[in-house]
């Protein structure tokens, strides 16, 4: 049931993710459903090749909030494939010989990844960025630090590649809003531009 629902949006995603950072989609994306896990998850990998996995399994309430869970699921994981191979034609030549060969793996942490796709899932009815207790911790944090109660965190603490206490959802929270705010401020053309020079 889950491989005929993602197939029956597959497509179309793929094609509105790829309109939404500039460019015409080239490629394909392996998936594999498994109920290996004992909740929904799911994940993007690029090694040994573009990949995405998702566990068809009972849905958390952090992320039900879908009328269609499993397609946004999908829809996040598809995000990420499609953002992390926005490349010129000289990287993605390199593609064929590993699709981990990408600058943007090292150029840019988990506050880039996790930004693109919460705000791109939550542009339309549903979404993250649109539930307000995703949004609580940061509209909390800058209440905070508006009233000198607390810093707001540095660029440091927000960008998910902490290995140190605390980490967590803040790559999602932090990253999705400021990625929202660049999207608005500057539009989806720039935005799109900036993962091409990533």
């Amino acid at each position: 049931e889950t491989a005929e629902k993602i197939a029956g949006v597959a497509d179309d995603y793929y094609r509105e993710i790829a309109s939404k950072l500039g460019y015409e989609p080239y490629q394909r994306f392996p998936v594999t459903i498994t109920k290996q896990v004992e909740y929904v998850n799911a994940y993007f990998s690029m090694a040994p090749y573009n990949h995405i996995v998702i566990f068809d399994s009972p849905c958390d309430e952090s992320i039900d909030m879908y009328e269609d869970t499993m397609e946004k699921v999908f829809y996040h994981e598809l995000t990420h494939a499609v953002s992390l191979n926005s490349k010129n034609s000289f990287w993605r030549g390199l593609g064929y010989m590993a699709d981990f060969l990408t600058p943007v793996g090292i150029s840019l942490t988990d506050f880039w990844y996790e930004g693109v796709t919460v705000s791109f899932e939550s542009m339309e009815k549903g979404g993250r960025l649109n539930d307000p207790f995703f949004t609580q911790c940061v509209v909390e944090t800058k209440i905070k630090a508006l009233a000198g109660e607390k810093k707001f965190p540095s660029w440091r603490d927000v960008t998910g590649s902490r290995d140190t206490y605390p980490y967590g959802n803040d790559a999602y929270e932090f990253g999705a809003c400021f990625a929202h705010y660049l999207q608005v401020t500057y539009g989806l053309e720039k935005y799109a531009r900036f993962w091409k020079n990533a």
